[in-house]
C-alpha cells in the first residue's frame, strides 16, 4: 500500500467510520500509523504490517502485547544475524579469492622476468661471441692484407714480360681481393644472422 492510497482512505468518511467501528482510536492516530509502520521510509508498507499494526493499536498494553512484540522483536533479530553472517562468509570467500590470484598473476610474473633475464644473458653471450669472431677475422684480415703487401714489389716496378707469359705477381692481387671478399661476405652474413635470431628470439620473449 502507498502512503497517497492510504492518505484517500482515510480522508473518505465513510472508510474512516468502519474502521473507527472496528478499533475505537483517535483519527490521528490513525494517520500517523503509516509513517510509524514505514520503518525503511520507502513511502510503502505490505498488508501484514498494516494489519499487524492497526491491531497493536486497537490492543490494549497487557503482558501478552509485550511478550508478543518481544518475540516479533527477537525473530527478526534473528534474521538481521544470519544475513550478517553469510554476508560475511561472502566478504571472507571473495578476500580468498582475491588473495589466491594475485599469488597466481605474482607467480606468472616472476616466471615471466626469468625467462627475460636468461633471454638477455643468452644474447649478451651471443653478441659477445660475434665480436669474438669478428674480431679474429680482422686480425686474419689484417695480417693476410700485410703478407699479400710483403709479398708484392714495394717500389711498384713491373718484371718484363718473357715468352708471353704473365707475370704470377699479377695473379695474386687479384686471388687477394677474392679471399678479402670472401671473408667480409662471411662476416656480413654471420652478423645478419645473429641479428635475425635474436628478432626472433625477442618477438618470442614479448609474446
Amino acid at each position: 500500500m502507498e502512503k497517497q492510497d492510504f492518505v484517500e482512505v482515510m480522508s473518505s468518511p465513510y472508510f474512516l467510520r468502519k474502521l473507527q467501528s472496528v478499533a475505537n482510536m483517535p483519527v490521528q492516530d490513525m494517520l500517523r500509523m503509516f509513517d510509524w509502520l514505514d520503518v525503511n521510509q520507502q513511502g510503502s508498507i505490505n498488508q501484514e504490517d498494516f494489519m499487524a499494526g492497526f491491531d497493536c493499536l486497537n490492543e490494549a498494553v497487557t503482558g501478552k502485547s509485550l511478550l508478543k512484540l518481544q518475540t516479533t522483536a527477537r525473530h527478526r533479530c534473528r534474521k538481521i544475524e544470519k544475513r550478517a553472517a553469510a554476508l560475511r562468509s561472502e566478504i571472507s570467500s571473495a578476500e580468498n579469492t582475491l588473495l589466491k590470484r594475485s599469488e597466481e598473476m605474482e607467480g606468472s610474473l616472476n616466471e615471466v622476468l626469468q625467462r627475460i633475464e636468461a633471454e638477455t644473458e643468452r644474447q649478451s653471450r651471443a653478441s659477445e661471441w660475434i665480436e669474438m669472431q669478428c674480431m679474429e677475422m680482422k686480425v686474419q684480415i689484417t695480417a693476410y692484407r700485410q703478407q699479400v703487401g710483403m709479398s708484392s714489389d714495394p717500389t711498384g716496378s713491373r718484371t718484363p714480360e718473357t715468352s708471353g707469359r704473365k707475370s704470377p705477381s699479377k695473379s695474386s692481387p687479384s686471388r687477394g681481393t677474392h679471399f678479402l671478399s670472401t671473408i667480409a661476405t662471411a662476416a656480413s652474413k654471420l652478423s645478419l644472422g645473429w641479428q635475425s635470431s635474436w628478432r626472433s628470439s625477442s618477438n618470442k620473449t614479448s609474446n
